[in-house]
C-alpha cells in the first residue's frame, strides 16, 4: 500500500443540517488528533455525487451518523448506498453506525423510513438489525 499516506482512512457520512456544527466537527477534531486521515463532504465542495462515491470506495473504514433529519436527504440515502455496495465487495473493511440523538422510532410513520434504512443495509453484515439494536444512542 504505498498510496497509503494519500487514502482516506476514515469516511463520514452525514446530514448536513444536522451535523455539520455539531457532533462532527468534534468527531473529525479527536480522529486527526490520533493522525488519521479523515474525509467528509466538506473536502469536496462543489464535486457531484459520484466524486465523492470514489472517496467512499477509497476509505477503509466509513463512519455513518444517522441523524434526525438523516433519512430526508436523498444524498445521505444514495452515499448510504454506495457503503452498502463496498461493504459488500469488500471495497472497505468496516462501517460505524452512529445514531446521534435518536432513538429506535416508535411511531409508525418514523418506523416506514427506518425500515428503508434497513432494507439499504441488511446485506452488510456491520449494518446488520442486531448490531443496530445494539448500538449506542448518543444524546446530550
Amino acid at each position: 500500500m504505498g498510496n497509503s499516506k494519500n487514502r482516506p482512512q476514515v469516511f463520514i457520512n452525514f446530514r448536513g443540517k444536522d451535523e455539520r456544527q455539531k457532533l462532527l466537527p468534534h468527531l473529525k477534531h479527536h480522529l486527526k488528533d490520533r493522525n488519521t486521515n479523515v474525509f467528509t463532504d466538506d473536502d469536496a465542495v462543489g464535486e457531484p455525487l459520484k466524486n465523492l462515491f470514489k472517496h467512499i470506495r477509497r476509505s477503509r473504514i466509513v463512519i455513518v451518523i444517522f441523524s434526525i433529519n438523516y433519512l430526508e436527504s436523498e444524498w445521505c440515502l444514495d452515499e448510504l448506498v454506495e457503503i452498502r455496495k463496498c461493504l459488500e465487495t469488500e471495497k472497505i473493511d468496516f462501517a460505524i453506525p452512529i445514531f446521534y440523538k435518536v432513538d429506535f422510532p416508535r411511531q409508525a410513520t418514523e418506523r416506514k423510513l427506518w425500515k428503508k434504512v434497513r432494507s439499504l443495509t441488511e446485506k452488510a453484515p456491520q449494518f446488520q438489525d442486531q448490531e443496530m439494536e445494539e448500538s449506542v444512542a448518543i444524546r446530550s
